[in-house]
């Protein structure tokens, strides 16, 4: 099933689900919903949890899958969007590519190795990350994480950028979590918080599963 809704405010907003006989996740169209592709236009998928930025005044289309279940009268299902802050405010400096391996990207990205895809950041606002060109991929605010809290199972979406194929999560352990899989190679980088002590960077190959790149510090 799909119905529009247009927010009153323009900022973060928190999204739940619950059910009782029918489990669902939302997707959001903007500026339109084509049945026939579910990928265009489409700038969140939500299951159980996790954050998008609205704009007032847009009219976006939701769309309700079940997981399990049925959406017939009768069986019960609610999702619920709680706005947290204001849209995300401007990001810092854009870092500048990585010359050569021996370089040193002479900021206070957290993901200091070279030719990574993205360059993760921790600044008073939130959490910023960049993509290979310094286009901003993710964001989420202080306030926002506060309010996702930590899960308890599975790791939160706190921010989701499907146009390049990017994600920042919360770990059940507390720990942050940035994950791009857009190419032949899914990255993930993992740092236990802000200001950072420990982290974990891993690569796989999409193809085959294998991880390439194992590197705790």
């Amino acid at each position: 099933m799909s119905f529009t809704a247009v927010p009153t405010a323009t900022g973060v907003y928190n999204y739940s689900d619950h059910f009782n006989s029918t489990d669902i996740n939302v997707m959001i169209f903007y500026p339109s919903f084509n049945p026939a592709d579910s990928t265009v236009n489409r700038i969140a998928a939500l299951d159980d949890g996790g954050i998008v930025t609205l704009t007032a005044g847009n009219v976006y289309t939701f769309v309700v899958h079940r997981h399990c279940g049925d959406l017939a009268a009768g069986n019960t299902w609610e999702f619920r969007m709680t706005y947290l802050s204001a849209a995300a405010p401007a990001a810092p400096a854009a870092p500048a590519a990585a010359p050569d391996a021996s370089w040193d990207p002479g900021d206070a990205r957290l993901n200091r190795q070279p030719a990574q895809p993205t360059a993760v950041y921790c600044e008073a606002q939130g959490l910023f990350a960049y993509g290979p060109q310094g286009q901003p991929m993710l964001y989420a605010s202080w306030e926002a994480i506060e309010a996702a809290g930590v899960p308890t199972n599975a790791p939160l979406p706190l921010d989701m950028n499907e146009a390049m194929h990017a994600g920042f999560f919360r770990l059940p352990d507390g720990w942050f979590q940035i994950v791009v899989n857009g190419g032949p190679e899914e990255y993930i980088y993992r740092w236990d918080g802000c200001p950072m002590t420990h982290t974990i960077t891993e690569v796989f190959s999409t193809a085959t599963g294998e991880r390439l790149v194992y590197e705790a510090q």
